[in-house]
């Protein structure tokens, strides 16, 4: 097998295991309200969905299908996991990692105060009164003004002699964003992984449907568009070198640990027979090219595209 062609192998058991873990995956993605990501599932349902038949399969032919299944259907399951999956897992760990990209404005560094300025209003039992004595048991007192903000270098907000100061509250953002970050790396892999060990374990059918795909065509489209976005990131007044090889490391991250699970569970072949001839597949060279490729030629588009709705909904809400 070529170093550009990759293949995944499976029965029937995948298909049913693979739907299964998608119906897991949205169940909880709803349950916890993430509807942003899902949202972003859809759309990334259609658009690979939409290069994988419409382009790979249909016009440029490099998309093969060996099965007793339909070539529309099976690949439209097959844009399912991998075109809702990734690109909500995505968006989750890009709003986990960067509080700024979500829409609250806890967690934003630059949050403007609720509490504004009042003049100290006077009491008019105080004002100078002719003609009228005060009597002893009623002496005047002053009111402090507990609305006035106080200039301290710690914003904080005191009501009935409790502090809460806003170390406290980013250290519980930032606590609930950790594990909410594990949570959804755990799940990912689990239905990355279990659909393809139940497939070995208790295989459906003795047919192995292949799908195999030729890159060397994408790749070059792929790296020209990582190329200019992570190049516009780096110039971006929004972000730092920090922030940019966060994103590079969440591309890179998501694309290798699905090549590892399609590897570790023997969907993705190490060998291959060629006219009678067993030679070995370069997995390792796909798992490099496809990490370092396939999600960071999306990853700074979509993060800009975060930042920006991100944005324009801070300051609307601020104007309101």
């Amino acid at each position: 097998m070529s170093a550009d062609v990759v293949c995944r192998q499976f029965t029937g058991t995948y298909i049913i295991a693979d739907i299964s873990a998608l119906c897991v995956w949205v169940a909880l993605l709803a349950y916890k309200r993430e509807y942003h990501a899902l949202a972003l599932g859809a759309v990334g349902l259609v658009i690979y969905y939409a290069v994988d038949y419409g382009i790979w399969y249909c016009w440029k032919g490099t998309r093969t299908v060996d099965s007793e299944i339909s070539a529309k259907w099976l690949l439209l399951w097959l844009s399912s996991l991998t075109g809702v999956v990734h690109p909500s897992f995505v968006m989750l760990m890009l709003r986990k990692t960067f509080p700024s990209l979500t829409n609250s404005t806890l967690s934003s560094p630059s949050r403007p105060s609720s509490i504004v300025p009042v003049a100290p209003v006077p009491d008019p039992t105080c004002a100078p009164h002719v003609g009228v004595v005060l009597e002893p048991e009623t002496p005047c007192v002053e009111v402090p003004d507990l609305l006035a903000v106080r200039p301290e270098p710690q914003a904080e907000a005191e009501v009935e002699g409790v502090t809460l100061t806003s170390n406290v509250c980013e250290k519980c953002d930032k606590r609930n964003r950790d594990l909410g970050r594990a949570f959804y790396c755990v799940l990912f892999i689990t239905v990355q992984t279990v659909p393809g060990l139940l497939d070995k374990a208790y295989p459906m059918t003795d047919h192995v449907t292949t799908i195999s795909r030729v890159m060397s065509d994408s790749r070059w489209a792929m790296f020209l568009s990582a190329a200019v976005g992570y190049l516009v990131l780096l110039g971006s007044r929004h972000t730092t070198p920090t922030e940019v090889l966060s994103v590079f490391a969440i591309g890179t991250g998501v694309e290798s640990v699905f090549e590892v699970c399609l590897a570790f569970t023997g969907l993705r072949p190490t060998t291959t027979t060629t006219d009678g001839l067993v030679s070995e597949s370069p997995w390792l060279m796909t798992l490099v090219s496809n990490a370092l490729l396939e999600w960071n030629c999306a990853m700074p588009w979509l993060y800009l595209l975060m930042h920006h709705i991100a944005t324009r909904k801070k300051s609307v809400a601020a104007i309101v």
